[in-house]
């Protein structure tokens, strides 16, 4: 009975080491080296390479900056008289790499929209009241509306570097200014009491990142809240959009 239960106990040591050995296997215990090419191994350290890029890859984090240019307009209810306004926009950003062709993009900008636009005074009551004259006078100026703009959206990689992007876009009023010509004369009003504090819309576009850090992109901003914060007859509904065109760089 005592040598049954030796040979049993040493029978189980034997087992227990080979499977302990069998996990801890290394590739060279898997693959027999001596039987594979130069080229097979030169694969094999290749495809071990790229598991790990992609491991590290997962959830990297990069940061930057960003500017550009913004074509905007307002657009909505009694608009036509509205037209492109030519800005620029400027601040940071940050990506955050969740799988192999999924990321978050963040950007945190100032940027200057709003739309000129021409008139006449015949047209709007809201200027025959405001900026007086018999009816009929021409009127020009720019509607400069400055925002802190926060942009959240999903980027999905279809080819290397080369994004998809759609998301939310939020917009915090800095200053609303009123720069017309009219009668001959050049003046300036502030209107911000007159244009509500908040903005909200939905952005998507498409960018490119390069290897050393440059980023290229353009995305196009459709806002769904009005704007305006006053009562006007027709209760004219205005809506900011705009077209972004933007250079950025990654540091990391």
């Amino acid at each position: 009975m005592k040598k049954f239960l030796f040979i049993s106990a040493l029978a189980l040591f034997v087992f227990n080491s080979i499977n302990a050995q069998d996990y801890a296997l290394t590739d060279s215990d898997q693959y027999d080296l001596s039987e594979m090419s130069l080229t097979d191994i030169e694969k094999l350290t290749l495809d071990r390479e790229n598991e790990t890029a992609v491991l590290q890859e997962t959830n990297d984090i990069a940061f930057g900056i960003i500017g550009g240019l913004v074509c905007s307009t307002i657009y909505g209810d009694e608009a036509d008289s509205f037209d492109n306004r030519i800005s620029f926009h400027l601040g940071i950003m940050l990506t955050m790499l969740m799988s192999e062709n999924f990321a978050l993009h963040g950007e945190l900008l100032y940027a200057g929209m709003g739309s000129d636009y021409e008139d006449t005074t015949g047209d709007v009551e809201l200027f025959d009241t405001r900026r007086g004259g018999g009816g009929g006078e021409t009127f020009s100026g720019t509607y400069k509306l400055d925002y802190l703009l926060l942009l959240i959206v999903a980027q999905y990689y279809i080819a290397e570097g080369l994004s998809l992007e759609a998301g939310p876009q939020f917009g915090l009023l800095l200053s609303a200014k009123d720069e017309f010509t009219f009668l001959g004369e050049t003046s300036e009003e502030d209107v911000k009491d007159q244009t509500k504090g908040f903005d909200f819309g939905v952005s998507g576009g498409v960018g490119y990142e390069f290897a050393m850090g440059l980023y290229l992109k353009i995305r196009y901003y459709l806002g769904l809240l009005e704007i305006n914060d006053f009562q006007f007859p027709g209760n004219e509904s205005w809506k900011n959009s705009g077209l972004f065109a933007s250079a950025g760089w990654f540091f990391n």
